[in-house]
């Protein structure tokens, strides 16, 4: 079996785009519904931790300060420290945000190639 990797270079070719399959979305929404329900510490200002899903910290405008652990500007000793992070985080969702498209690339790609050996094996059997 072709890794899905090996199917994949873009998404858009030539300026088309493939129209997803409502099975594709419902599992690409499903995941990332499963991402943000993931539960999480979240640090409070009085030093204790709660669990909280990520869903929540983004609503709250917090930042992940250490992987898994979530919190507000009362984490860092300084304003600086904290302005550092809200940087360093907008690099990481960047970066994340650059994954997740790849990923969607990815199942399209895949989603045009079956689609088109559908269509040729079919129009082979006329």
């Amino acid at each position: 079996a072709l890794d899905l990797d090996d199917l994949v270079l873009e998404a858009f070719e030539n300026g088309g785009q493939y129209k997803l399959p409502s099975s594709i979305r419902d599992d690409m929404l499903e995941e990332q519904n499963q991402y943000l329900s993931e539960a999480v510490r979240f640090y409070r200002p009085d030093k204790s931790t709660e669990m909280k899903d990520i869903r929540w910290c983004l609503d709250q405008d917090f930042l992940e300060v250490e992987k898994g652990l979530w919190s507000g500007s009362w984490f860092f000793d300084s304003k600086e420290e904290w302005d550092v992070a809200v940087i360093e985080n907008c690099r990481r969702q960047e970066r994340q945000r650059k994954i997740h498209i790849a990923r969607l690339q990815k199942r399209m790609k895949l989603f045009a190639k079956f689609k088109i050996d559908f269509e040729g094996d079919s129009s082979n059997n006329d």
